[in-house]
């Protein structure tokens, strides 16, 4: 009895040493010093990219529209109806109640039918085989507009808009598709961005286009020092390098 209370003894004292560690992650939010050409700068950057976003949504809700109109994916949503019909508790809403907001009851039920699974299962097959397959969804249609948004003539000439990077683009392709994802699966609304509501961008590495180095944060041609007040030593302290490998 006591080897074997030593041995249960001994695996509860090895089980964390086994267990793998989950990396750590901290955001780090700066202000930057930023002059009053480098603001300029910085929102025409912005409105390039909402308006990439805009153009690249509306080229992907075309497609939408467009597959979701074959009789192959007709026929698996009339199937989907179908099943469903069986499960709602109540009968049909009148326009009335569909202005006024007004669900049926379903018995959840259906949740666990097989034909719905499999119909499921249908539908989603049917995504991928016509792209939707994950976060670089959108990569394919996003090179032409991405050229075509950095580049305009004027009087004849070609002229640069401010460029935002490659890395910057995909990375808001990868949110345009995580709204779009919810739409596909949850039937979750996707909304284009107005005007000045683009307020954020990302890039996928710190090494291009956006760079912080000693303080200072590079993006094309902009070189904008961080503002750290001297009072707060934390966030200084997370500047001073060696910087600790992330995931």
């Amino acid at each position: 009895m006591k080897q074997k209370e030593l041995k249960k003894e001994n695996e509860t004292l090895e089980e964390p040493s086994k267990a793998k560690l989950t990396p750590s992650y901290c955001i780090l939010t700066l202000p930057l010093a930023v002059r009053p050409f480098q603001a300029h700068t910085i929102d025409k950057r912005l409105e390039t990219a909402r308006q990439l976003y805009n153009s690249l949504l509306s080229l992907e809700m075309k497609k939408y529209r467009r597959i979701t109109h074959t009789p192959e994916y007709l026929t698996i949503l009339q199937g989907i109806y179908a099943v469903l019909d069986e499960y709602y508790q109540d009968p049909p809403l009148t326009e009335e109640d569909i202005k006024a907001g007004k669900k049926r009851k379903i018995d959840p039920k259906y949740k666990t039918d097989v034909r719905y699974k499999d119909l499921l299962k249908s539908r989603n097959q049917y995504y991928r085989d016509n792209g939707y397959h994950g976060s670089y969804s959108f990569q394919p249609d996003l090179a032409p507009l991405k050229n075509y948004y950095e580049t305009i003539f004027k009087d004849g000439k070609i002229k640069q808009n401010p460029k935002i990077g490659a890395q910057v683009c995909n990375e808001l392709a990868i949110r345009l598709w995580q709204s779009f994802e919810k739409f596909l699966y949850k039937g979750s609304a996707v909304h284009y961005i107005r005007k000045g509501e683009l307020n954020t961008l990302e890039s996928s590495n710190n090494q291009t286009p956006m760079i912080i180095r000693d303080g200072i944060f590079y993006w094309f041609g902009l070189a904008c020092p961080q503002h750290v007040r001297n009072g707060n030593a934390n966030k200084r302290n997370l500047l001073l390098p060696p910087c600790p490998k992330m995931g």
